[in-house]
């Protein structure tokens, strides 16, 4: 039996629903499309220039039509933002951190030394590398599990339920000492 097949004792999916990160997100978008197609209208259907030094109407078009195509771009990070999430689940063997759609990590629970909650005024999301922490998982917010690893390896999990997770990892590892 593969040992992400057992039972979970802790699962939880956090996506990147923050009304603040939508909001620049959509806010940055929509400011470039109505710039650029305010310029575009009163330059090139009122004839009149757009802006103290005006474009060129061909520089103008041109440049519009990089700026929707960044606006594409945009499109496409929206949409990764939208189906990203992070997973984490902690069975009788394994913790498995799942942040879809980039990482799968699994990490044997006799290699966890220490876990702790912790708790910080950060609204840092993503997948990002610290000296102090090591890496770091989280979908937003400041709460998590600062896990220590064999080799001297650290591991933060963001997580909206940290004294939860913690209780998890600890009576795991328990329950496999005791099976031993």
């Amino acid at each position: 039996m593969n040992t992400t097949e057992h039972k979970p004792i802790f699962h939880e999916v956090q996506r990147f629903r923050q009304v603040w990160l939508w909001v620049l997100l959509i806010g940055s978008t929509l400011s470039v499309m109505g710039i650029f197609g305010y310029g575009m209208y009163q330059q090139l259907y009122l004839n009149r220039p757009f802006g103290d030094q005006p474009m060129s109407n061909t520089t103008l078009i041109l440049v519009s039509v990089l700026a929707v195509g960044a606006v594409g771009a945009s499109l496409a990070g929206f949409i990764l933002f939208y189906i990203m999430e992070l997973r984490v689940t902690v069975n009788e063997k394994v913790l498995v951190i799942r942040f879809f759609p980039f990482i799968r990590r699994t990490i044997p629970l006799e290699d966890i030394l220490k876990q702790e909650v912790y708790s910080e005024n950060a609204m840092r999301c993503g997948i990002e590398y610290s000296l102090g922490r090591g890496w770091r998982y989280s979908a937003g917010g400041g709460h998590g599990v600062q896990l220590e690893l064999a080799g001297g390896k650290k591991i933060a999990i963001g997580t909206q339920r940290p004294q939860e997770l913690e209780h998890s990892i600890r009576k795991a590892k328990m329950n496999k000492r005791t099976e031993a």
